[in-house]
């Protein structure tokens, strides 16, 4: 079978057979206020994720929803992941005592800020689908 590219998250590409990998599922929340995202800043990595489902409550239901399928390097392993991105649209966030801050879409798309590279696609996938 034919090797595909993995990247990890600084962006490095590693090619590996995508039939022989494992297959996971993972969960995003996407608080999106216009054209802005709420990220989390690694700050030993120097660069922002987006949090994980299980990392973060939220009492509502989402706006929105979609998913992508990623290849992805995670603890040095190649893994066919198939990511979830649940949207919420809001006005305004109270963001005292959260590791939390706003970040443009536009910057993360145009590399003005370092953004995990294992979640670009779905920044693309969101900006696509931009009403």
């Amino acid at each position: 079978m034919a090797r595909f590219p993995f990247v990890n998250r600084d962006g490095q590409i590693f090619y590996h057979d995508p039939d022989e990998v494992e297959t996971t599922e993972c969960a995003f929340i996407l608080v999106k206020r216009n054209n802005e995202i709420l990220c989390m800043r690694d700050d030993i990595a120097k660069m922002y994720t987006i949090p994980m489902e299980k990392e973060v409550s939220l009492d509502s239901e989402p706006t929105d929803e979609f998913e992508t399928t990623v290849y992805v390097i995670r603890e040095d392993e190649p893994i066919k992941e198939r990511q979830i991105y649940k949207i919420y649209e809001v006005k305004d966030v109270d963001l005292e005592d959260t590791p939390l801050e706003w970040v443009s879409l536009s910057e993360i798309l145009f590399d003005e800020v370092v953004f995990d590279a294992t979640l670009k696609s779905g920044m693309k996938n969101l900006l696509v689908r931009g009403k």
